[in-house]
């Protein structure tokens, strides 16, 4: 479990069976499982932002919750072409619903077991107006609960900014230079000047191994329509390879471009390819932002 996640997951134990709705930011006498997610958030130190003056923490409805996971963090639908491939950890956010309202609940992933059972902690679960742990078995796919698993969005993780680390690229060019690049160097950068097609590549290496789930890119004026990440795995960092993983077609992201792996496990370091570009002289990165 990450730092974020057991905070996360520690607050939200500490409220089960308790029942006054107000206590989260509820008005009286309503459905209050969405201010019960944002309360356990807040307290534990990872709380969302953009809701009421006074209370910029609090998002009283699902729809919020779900908005705000898009635009900050990753949310993924169910029917998303990544629906099978994310695995929620503890700390992150459930959102419940049915075929006729598919956004309706909110809830707090506790844990996921081996038989991919989900485990939650929920505020007023089927209007029980209590604080509860529930579980949904097959949770991918399973529709047989009054309300069933319809989205997820990664609200733990820990940023790295990779200290000790080396940054470097296929090629340089002229002036176009980022705010600031994915090691916090400003004269760090990237880009294509022969009007290549492809295949030029960022990356960063590190001394220690390091789990990662998230990648977020900001790039430039000019960024990759196609590109890969590859992982360099091995026993050290002089005796590794480069395994890749996801690939993205058809980008048209040029700001805050999110990419979630399965956990990748002892990771020596990243590198984005680019595979097309959205014009053909050059891509830029603004920013590259690495979670686990």
């Amino acid at each position: 479990m990450s730092d974020s996640g057991n905070k996360i997951v520690r607050k939200a134990i500490g409220e089960i069976g308790k029942t006054d709705e107000t206590r989260y930011g509820a008005d009286p006498h309503e459905a209050w499982c969405s201010e019960f997610v944002s309360w356990v958030y807040w307290k534990a130190g990872y709380p969302f932002s953009g809701g009421p003056s006074g209370k910029s923490w609090l998002l009283s409805d699902v729809k919020s919750i779900k908005k705000w996971f898009e635009n900050n963090s990753t949310f993924i639908s169910k029917g998303n072409a990544d629906w099978h491939k994310f695995t929620p950890t503890p700390g992150d956010y459930v959102c419940f619903g049915n075929a006729k309202k598919p956004r309706s609940h909110s809830g707090i992933v506790e844990y996921l077991d081996s038989n991919d059972t989900l485990h939650t902690i929920e505020g007023n679960p089927s209007s029980s107006d209590i604080v509860a742990r529930k579980s949904y078995s097959n949770f991918r796919t399973n529709t047989n609960f009054t309300k069933w698993v319809q989205g997820l969005g990664l609200r733990c993780g820990k940023r790295i900014r990779i200290p000790n680390g080396t940054a470097s690229a296929s090629s340089s060019g002229d002036n176009r230079q980022p705010r600031k690049a994915f090691d916090q160097n400003s004269g760090t950068w990237w880009r294509n000047r022969t009007n290549q097609s492809g295949q030029q590549y960022l990356q960063m290496e590190w001394t220690g191994k390091k789990t990662i789930t998230k990648i977020s890119l900001e790039f430039g004026d000019h960024y990759p329509r196609d590109y890969r990440f590859f992982f360099k795995k091995g026993l050290s960092r002089e005796v590794s390879i480069w395994v890749p993983s996801t690939k993205i077609e058809n980008n048209h992201k040029k700001n805050r471009a999110h990419a979630w792996f399965h956990p990748m496990k002892d990771v020596w370091g990243v590198r984005l390819k680019c595979l097309r570009y959205s014009k053909d002289d050059y891509f830029s990165v603004m920013e590259m932002v690495i979670q686990r």
